[in-house]
């Protein structure tokens, strides 16, 4: 077996850590993307950049391969490595980590991120605001998840398709009701 550090302790191979293959993909999406804690923290002790984005559609950093990977508390060792070593939670990209977060249900995923100061605003005006799908998505973790939310200043007022998060809320109970 490869000792990580050891392999990184020769100049040639950190002069190289961030060098992308062709598809844009470094050494640390592909440690991250197979939940490599040992290796991401070697790498990124050897100054790997947690936010180089792929070439792939859509461009994703290594923080948002472990979101798109829908393993939430499997995944939040690595998750919270990446955060440590400043991986952006602010993304110009069409949605953000923490949307990724919310949208997949990876609650514990979210807690990080929010804790790591993620903005609670999106910058894709075609999503619903997260307060939105926090109340679209039922279950036992999402009242935690919106008092943090609203904790960390998440718009009330933000409206979906017309509707408030108020009259979302109310639309989903009265269909899930009638249901029964």
């Amino acid at each position: 077996m490869v000792r990580i550090d050891r392999l990184l302790e020769q100049e040639s191979v950190r002069h190289v850590i961030n060098v992308p293959n062709t598809d844009g993909v470094t050494a640390l999406h592909l440690t991250v993307e197979n939940r490599r804690y040992y290796w991401a923290k070697a790498l990124l002790e050897a100054k790997a950049d947690p936010n180089l984005r792929t070439r792939l559609c859509p461009p994703i950093t290594p923080l948002e391969g472990v979101l798109l990977q829908q393993r939430d508390h499997e995944n939040l060792p690595v998750l919270r490595l990446l955060l440590e070593h400043k991986a952006q939670t602010h993304t110009a990209a069409e949605t953000s980590p923490l949307y990724l977060a919310v949208r997949g249900g990876l609650f514990a995923s979210a807690q990080a991120l929010l804790t790591a100061k993620a903005s609670v605003y999106g910058t894709n005006l075609s999503q619903p605001p997260l307060l939105h799908v926090v109340v679209a998505t039922t279950n036992s973790h999402t009242l935690d998840l919106d008092q943090a939310l609203l904790h960390h200043h998440a718009d009330v007022h933000a409206t979906h398709q017309g509707k408030s998060v108020l009259e979302t809320a109310v639309d989903i109970y009265w269909r899930r009701s009638s249901v029964l």
